[in-house]
């Protein structure tokens, strides 16, 4: 699947106005989503924990904006930006910090462990945490399941 983004003459890549305001877009939707979760958050409706990454949009929207949608991201603890612009939805999302069975990964992982494999996003907490040592990258395991 070819990207525009990705340019192999190693050349600038010049976006037209609707391509920028596409960007735009998923910034805002992101920067929205955060906003609504910190006030929920705040309300103690959202239970357990909730790391948002307000002021990290463009990183997550012009990085994701530069893969293909079978490329994997993993992120940190303030990856709900990343799994946005990556291809996840904001109600798959709010089901997953809500608890819901409806959530990505069935209301178990909250916060810190939102995946969906199906739009590349893996579960990036888990993959720091379970014990690998700094000889093999953390995402080497995980990945090589997932991708068969």
């Amino acid at each position: 699947m070819d990207n525009p983004m990705i340019n192999a003459a190693d050349q600038p890549v010049t976006l037209d106005r609707d391509a920028l305001l596409s960007l735009y877009r998923q910034m805002v939707m992101i920067r929205a989503f955060e906003e609504q979760v910190m006030d929920l958050y705040g309300r103690a409706l959202i239970p357990g924990i909730a790391h948002v990454s307000i002021g990290q949009e463009a990183i997550a929207v012009g990085v994701c904006a530069a893969l293909h949608r079978d490329d994997y991201i993993t992120s940190t603890h303030r990856g709900h930006g990343h799994c946005l612009a990556k291809g996840a939805r904001p109600d798959k999302m709010f089901a997953e910090l809500f608890g819901k069975v409806e959530g990505y990964c069935r209301g178990k992982g909250g916060s810190m462990h939102i995946a969906d494999p199906d739009t590349g996003n893996l579960d990036r907490a888990r993959l720091r945490y379970r014990g690998y040592n700094a000889k093999r990258p953390a995402g080497c395991g995980p990945l090589r399941f997932i991708t068969r």
